[in-house]
């Protein structure tokens, strides 16, 4: 855990993160591989999924379905 906590303040992620014990959280949303992005609503519902390395058109894409302004 603590790699990861390092990873985390070394890039300065600002999107929550969690560590999945038991995996339990990927098979709720149903993560099939690595990387995917899920973006989630306020209500916690999620709005979209982008499978793969993601670029800006899809990131720009998913945060405008949650409604998060981006550059």
């Amino acid at each position: 855990m603590q790699n990861a906590r390092n990873f985390i303040r070394a890039y300065a992620l600002a999107y929550p993160s969690l560590i999945d014990l038991g995996a339990r959280t990927a098979i709720n949303y149903g993560v099939s591989g690595v990387p995917e992005t899920f973006f989630i609503d306020r209500e916690g519902i999620v709005r979209s999924v982008d499978r793969g390395g993601l670029t800006t058109a899809p990131l720009s894409e998913g945060l405008r379905r949650i409604e998060i302004n981006w550059p």
